[in-house]
């Protein structure tokens, strides 16, 4: 654990990689997801890659998981506003709101 101390890992996902990956047999101390308002989008807008990509990052086995954005939550209306934020909340597997771990 130690060599990982102040890296990251970036990688691009595609369907099988999940079943081929020896990260994703692992148990991340910290999962922090930067961009993200993108996975809040519980909308008709969201492509399938989006969809997958959300699939794949709440997948992930996380002791901790952080969310990071500039961008506020803001929907057409309230309810729009409280789906986005209630999706983060869920990725964030609030207790109140989503999956426990």
């Amino acid at each position: 654990a130690a060599a990982w101390q102040g890296r990251s890992v970036e990688s691009s996902w595609s369907a099988n990689d999940s079943r081929r990956s020896s990260l994703m047999a692992l148990r991340w101390l910290r999962l922090v997801v930067d961009e993200g308002h993108c996975l809040g989008g519980a909308d008709a807008t969201l492509s399938s890659a989006d969809e997958n990509a959300n699939d794949f990052i709440a997948s992930i086995a996380a002791e901790r998981r952080w969310v990071l954005s500039g961008t506020p939550t803001v929907g057409a209306d309230v309810r729009g506003s409280l789906t986005q934020l209630h999706c983060l909340l869920r990725f964030l597997r609030e207790p109140c709101y989503g999956l426990s771990p």
